[in-house]
């Protein structure tokens, strides 16, 4: 987990489902399995595990977040998906975006 990553929750059991399938961003990483995350509206969810996300993948075009390597944690520009395998691949340049 990296601050700033976006993610979707996809546990249907986390507070009733109220929250399946919405987009959050990570605010903060509390331990190596607790986030805080903030819903685009601005909702603040304090109690996030990590096996309840998923990693949002973006259109291509759009920003992906280096989530391993010697970049992890770094914004990069999207060029394609491939989604039998459901990998991006990126161009190694700071996003204007």
């Amino acid at each position: 987990m990296v601050p700033n990553l976006t993610v979707r929750i996809v546990s249907k059991s986390y507070r009733s489902g109220k929250y399946y399938r919405s987009r959050a961003k990570i605010v903060d990483v509390v331990s190596n399995t607790d986030c805080i995350v903030m819903l685009p509206n601005g909702t603040v969810l304090d109690d996030v595990k990590e096996r309840m996300l998923e990693t949002a993948l973006p259109k291509p075009g759009g920003t992906v977040m280096v989530i391993r390597g010697r970049d992890r944690g770094t914004p990069r520009c999207c060029l394609s998906i491939d989604s039998s395998v459901f990998t991006h691949r990126v161009v190694l340049c700071i996003c204007n975006s």
